[in-house]
């Protein structure tokens, strides 16, 4: 296996990690909050009351779940890393967003998402192929317009 193709392996890995943890984290969070739509949630500090009894996740070297705090959603995100070599690694994160927020009240549950968690290497460089292609075909177009361009505004 190549550089490029180690690259691309750790990435699809820690993808695939990332949206199938993000997608349990996600289902556990909405039933978790589901008591709590239309009340006061949040302190002036943007903490938790201490009767709000939160998951917490435990981080471990290659995943970490946190809150990412602000006044309009209530959102973690799931963080991955996968080893791409002996000394470098690749990492990944997206937001699992559980519910709407008005500063400290919880205003509205969102439906959980269900992000793809089983991408494939081979899967990732035939579609990279064939954006390269079209990208190609799309660049030889353009410069077929010339000197009109693409507009004419």
């Amino acid at each position: 296996m190549d550089y490029y193709e180690r690259k691309l392996n750790a990435k699809v890995k820690a993808v695939n990690r990332a949206h199938s943890r993000a997608n349990v984290v996600a289902l556990e969070l909405h039933e978790f909050f589901k008591p709590y739509v239309g009340q006061e949630v949040l302190k002036v500090d943007g903490t938790f009351f201490a009767k709000i009894k939160v998951p917490q996740y435990e981080n471990t070297n290659s995943t970490m779940i946190y809150r990412s705090a602000n006044q309009y959603t209530l959102n973690w995100v799931v963080k991955t890393s996968e080893q791409d070599s002996e000394n470098t690694c690749m990492y990944y994160e997206v937001g699992v967003y559980v519910a709407e927020l008005d500063r400290k009240f919880l205003v509205k549950l969102l439906e959980p998402q269900t992000l793809r968690c089983d991408y494939t290497l081979e899967e990732i460089t035939e579609k990279r192929n064939i954006h390269k292609e079209l990208r190609r075909q799309a660049d030889a177009a353009k410069s077929a317009l010339w000197p009109f361009g693409e507009n004419d505004y």
